[in-house]
């Protein structure tokens, strides 16, 4: 069997009037996409600051491959 999950993990958002960060987790289990989770394909929302994306490849065959990436946004 082989699979892979690709998509969003988490991303933050920030409100513009206090300032404060709210982290939000989109996958199912709770991020644990090395466990069975699934990453989301997509999300709307305002004043985002922080996505985290991620992959998890594998195969019967012994190919793996498992990462994530963040990106930083700045809002104006």
């Amino acid at each position: 069997m082989s699979a892979a999950a690709i998509g969003f993990l988490q991303y933050v958002t920030q409100d513009p009037d206090t300032g404060i960060p709210s982290e939000n987790v989109i996958s199912q289990m709770g991020g644990n996409i090395y466990g069975g989770g699934t990453l989301a394909p997509c999300f709307l929302d305002e004043n985002v600051i922080v996505v985290t994306i991620a992959c998890n490849c594998f195969a019967d065959s012994g190919v793996a491959a498992m990462g994530s990436c963040t990106l930083f946004i700045g809002l104006e």
